[in-house]
């Protein structure tokens, strides 16, 4: 039971989605893009040429990463191939957009691009052109007939868009070997049952899932195949309770419904239930009405195309290092959140506004300090690892939503204190991320009661807060204290 719990946690089991497979064995992609890919944003999934045509370089960027962003952005695929093909900054991350771009117009050229990625190991998710522009990409994968998702663009992820195309091309024993290379994870495990039912290989799919327990879009899957292996091995009666199990999972796509409308019917139908497998027929038959894309619309490519045939492969397998958190050093200066957008500046001519330095403290003590959160689990927040959020904070910041960044890190705050309270190390990310925003937008005694409540939190862990952000302070205090002092002079 705990094996089968192990592969619904974690980033990828949360990430993954079902998508709604309709007549024809086609998806109904839950983005319009001419990409294999999507990128979470605020608002839902969104398509990466849209994310990029609103990007804007960091004011450090680097003239490669400027012209990738600008080539991405236009779809002029002769320089991002270009890119993909030239030693040096984003070489990966321009391999890896090529081949999400390609996948479907190209696939042959997309797959030499995934092989080449994949075979410098290393997570393609971490790299810093990813994380800064594309934050949480996903790919659009076939699992296998009839199965399709968004799974993370990480490695394996990835690793399951290059098995589909291999399938595509017809090396049906290079993708299956490929598979099994890849770690047990969710997505994965779906992978390899579809596999092993369109082997008729029921048995494996029964063992492989034993004492599964529905709870999320993953496992309820797997109850899926589960059921389906079932009914196939002359099991109708428990075939059909799985399926029962997995409808009754909530917040569940879609995509997932309708999956399990299907396998419901079936079994209904095979133990003689034929009234009430109407009905679920009916169920059935209206939502992938109400699924199927008009004729016209489906598959539609919302760019013009001007990608070349022949990519620029990389002759050496080289990637991109990942950006890995130094440790910090004496020197070491306490991390601050993305430079936000110009309409985020700093909002107050005084970081004091006009009150005495007790009044201002008070009221920025009041602001961040910690909130009751009933019936939310250490750790959690909105139902979703705090952890989640990351991506989310980072568009909020980029599209100059800072208060709105604000408001849902200090939710994230009360997360990770309550994480704590549970004898968890300390994240600080969150807070270094709201004490940064702070101190750019000049309100600096909501930094320094951001600050204040972080080295709490250590405190509470049993350790001190890292000297970086001790100095801090003790540097923001100080600060505060020299502007309290001339305003009282000036006001005398």
């Amino acid at each position: 039971m705990a094996q089968h719990q192990q592969r619904s946690t974690g980033p990828a089991a949360a990430s993954l989605l079902i998508v709604a497979t309709v007549e024809g064995n086609r998806p109904v992609w839950p983005v319009r893009s001419a990409w294999r890919g999507a990128v979470p944003t605020v608002g839902g999934l969104a398509a990466p040429e849209d994310v990029l045509r609103h990007a804007k370089p960091v004011a450090l960027a680097s003239r490669t990463e400027r012209s990738l962003v600008a080539a991405l952005a236009a779809d002029r695929g002769q320089e991002v191939l270009e890119q993909a093909g030239r030693s040096g900054d984003h070489q990966t991350a321009a391999a890896v957009a090529a081949a999400l771009r390609l996948a479907d117009l190209h696939p042959d050229k997309a797959l030499s691009l995934l092989t080449w990625v994949r075979s410098g190991g290393g997570d393609p998710a971490t790299l810093r052109f990813i994380r800064r522009y594309l934050p949480g990409l996903r790919a659009l994968v076939e699992l296998g007939p009839g199965l399709h998702a968004v799974v993370l663009a990480d490695g394996a992820g990835l690793g399951l868009l290059q098995i589909e195309l291999l399938r595509g091309a017809g090396l049906v024993a290079e993708a299956d070997a490929a598979l099994q290379q890849l770690p047990d994870r969710p997505d994965v495990f779906l992978a390899r049952n579809a596999r092993a039912l369109d082997e008729g290989r029921a048995d494996a799919v029964i063992e492989a899932t034993e004492g599964i327990e529905p709870a999320d879009e993953a496992t309820a899957m797997m109850a899926l195949q589960r059921a389906r292996a079932l009914r196939e091995s002359g099991r109708a009666p428990a075939a059909l309770e799985m399926a029962e199990r997995a409808l009754r999972v909530p917040d569940t796509g879609q995509g997932l419904e309708l999956a399990a409308l299907a396998e419901r019917t079936v079994s209904l139908r095979t133990v003689g239930r034929d009234a009430e497998a109407d009905l679920s027929s009916a169920d059935h038959e209206a939502l992938q009405h109400a699924l199927t894309p008009p004729p016209g619309e489906e598959a539609p490519a919302p760019i013009v195309v001007t990608v070349p045939v022949e990519p620029v492969v990389p002759a050496v397998a080289a990637t991109e290092p990942a950006a890995a958190a130094p440790a910090p050093t004496a020197d070491a200066a306490v991390p601050t959140a993305p430079q936000p957008a110009a309409a985020a500046g700093p909002r107050h001519e005084s970081p004091l506004f006009g009150r005495d330095l007790a009044d201002a403290l008070d009221d920025a003590r009041a602001r961040v300090r910690r909130q009751p959160r009933w019936g939310m689990a250490p750790g959690m927040f909105g139902g979703r690892p705090h952890r989640d959020y990351l991506a989310e904070v980072d568009e909020l910041i980029r599209a100059g939503q800072v208060d709105a960044a604000e408001s849902l890190l200090l939710g994230l705050l009360d997360a990770v204190d309550a994480e704590v309270d549970r004898g968890e190390p300390v994240d600080d990310t969150h807070f270094l991320t709201l004490a940064g925003l702070f101190a750019r937008s000049g309100a600096l005694p909501e930094e320094l009661a951001t600050l204040e409540r972080l080295t709490d939190t250590y405190r509470r862990a049993g350790s001190e807060a890292p000297e970086p952000v001790q100095r801090r302070v003790e540097q923001v205090r100080t600060e505060l204290l020299s502007l309290d002092r001339a305003a009282q002079a000036a006001q005398a």
